[in-house]
C-alpha cells in the first residue's frame, strides 16, 4: 500500500513537513511556501484501518497544500489489529478538537479522507455535530470505505478498477 501511494504520489518541492501533536495525536504537517496561514485541511488517510501512514501519504498531502495554499495535517491515528474500533476514530476526533482549540477556524477547516479515512470523514462529522461541536465548512469522503459487506454495486461492478485494493483483500480487512 504505501510503495503504491508513494509511486502514484512523489513528493514535490516547495512544501515543508513537520510532526506536530494535534491533541494526543501525532501528525504530519505539510505547509507550502505561498501558504494562506487561515486554510486548514485535516486529511484522513486510508489503508483499511490497518496499514498506510502519514509517510505514505506524504506527496499526496504535499501536492494538496500546494495546490490549495493550506496547511495539511495528517493524523498518525492508531490501527488495527492493536488498536481496533473505535481508537482510529477517537484519534482523529482528538486531532481535530485540538485544531479548533488552536483557533483554526471551522469556516475555512475542511476534512478530507480517502478509503477507510473517506468513512472517518463521515463518522467525524456526525460525532462532531452530535456533540455540539463545530462543524468544518466542508467534508470530502473520497472513495469512502462504507460498505464492509461489499454487497453494493461498486463493489461488484467496477472490483478491480482502484489500483491500490480489490473487493478480495477488502474482504480480509472486514474481518
Amino acid at each position: 500500500y504505501m510503495h503504491g501511494m508513494l509511486n502514484l504520489f512523489p513528493a514535490i518541492r516547495g512544501v515543508s513537513y513537520n510532526t506536530t501533536m494535534l491533541g494526543s495525536t501525532p501528525a504530519l504537517c505539510a505547509t507550502p511556501d505561498d501558504v494562506e496561514t487561515e486554510r486548514t485541511v485535516l486529511y484522513i488517510h486510508g489503508g483499511g484501518y490497518v496499514h498506510g501512514g502519514v509517510e505514505a501519504y506524504r506527496g499526496l498531502t504535499g501536492r494538496l497544500a500546494n495546490q490549495l495554499k493550506a496547511k495539511v495535517y495528517t493524523p498518525a491515528y492508531r490501527q488495527a489489529p492493536d488498536f481496533p474500533f473505535p481508537v482510529p476514530i477517537n484519534d482523529v476526533f482528538s486531532a481535530y478538537r485540538a485544531l479548533l482549540a488552536c483557533g483554526s477556524d471551522p469556516r475555512k477547516l475542511v476534512l478530507v479522507g480517502d478509503s477507510a479515512g473517506g468513512a472517518m470523514v463521515v463518522t467525524m462529522m456526525r460525532k462532531a455535530r452530535d456533540a455540539g461541536i463545530a462543524l468544518p465548512v466542508a467534508g470530502v469522503a473520497i472513495s469512502p470505505w462504507a460498505n464492509l459487506t461489499h454487497s453494493g454495486f461498486s463493489a461488484t461492478v467496477r472490483d478491480g478498477i482502484d489500483p491500490l485494493c480489490r473487493v478480495a483483500f477488502l474482504n480480509i480487512l472486514a474481518r
